[in-house]
């Protein structure tokens, strides 16, 4: 099974959760601040978009 991941947290990377979210599909996203950094950013998207380690992104 595929599982999508997006790497960045920037511009793009948040444009790309808020399109895979509105689309209702699941997808992991990172940074290089680590997922902790990531709390309130995902908090928004419910459990579509969960935040991990960069070296657990696909």
């Amino acid at each position: 099974m595929s599982r999508i991941a997006i790497i960045g947290s920037s511009k793009i990377g948040s444009a790309r959760a808020a399109r895979f979210d509105a689309a209702g599909i699941a997808a992991v996203i990172a940074n290089s601040s680590g997922p902790a950094s990531l709390v309130d950013f995902t908090a928004r998207f419910g459990e579509s978009i969960k935040a991990v380690e960069a070296e657990v992104a696909p």
